[in-house]
């Protein structure tokens, strides 16, 4: 259990979670925490011309009352434009839906791709890696994380 700053230890616990919420190629939603899903796209191979159905994700935010996601681009080695286009839409269907996008792993050979969409650090948030994006995630939500000291 993890234990947020703002209350005393007994009124306000957090689970950190790790299940499988949906399935839907190329991507799987994961559980983080009761208010934090995570989007891991896992074929790198399907990386041209991507389907990403927005449905599932907005079901999924939907029914877990999700408050932020984090979508881990870490699979990708290059990315074309209309994957990007699908994950610009994504995002802004998301943002009405008043949940918190943190991208993350977006590799350095990327960069330049994303960049010349007219995507950039100022209209989204990206963080370096998984862990980091985890961590901002609860920072934003008042949360603390704490090493366990064995």
């Amino acid at each position: 259990m993890l234990y947020t700053n703002e209350a005393s230890p007994g009124d306000n616990k957090i689970a950190i979670s790790n299940k499988i919420l949906s399935e839907s190629s190329p991507f799987i939603i994961r559980e983080i925490s009761d208010t934090c899903l995570l989007l891991i796209f896992y074929n790198p191979f399907e990386k041209y011309n991507l389907k990403i159905s927005a449905q599932p994700i907005i079901d999924a935010v939907d029914q877990y009352d999700a408050d932020y996601i984090i979508v881990d681009l870490s699979k990708f080695d290059s990315i074309d434009r209309p994957t990007i286009s699908q994950l610009k839409k994504l995002n802004k269907l998301l943002h009405l839906l008043c949940i918190k996008v943190i991208y993350c792993g977006i590799q350095s050979q990327v960069v330049s791709e994303v960049a010349m969409t007219g995507i950039s650090k100022k209209k989204i948030t990206v963080e370096k890696d998984l862990k980091r994006a985890i961590i901002k995630a609860y920072q934003n939500q008042g949360i603390e994380l704490i090493p366990f000291k064995h």
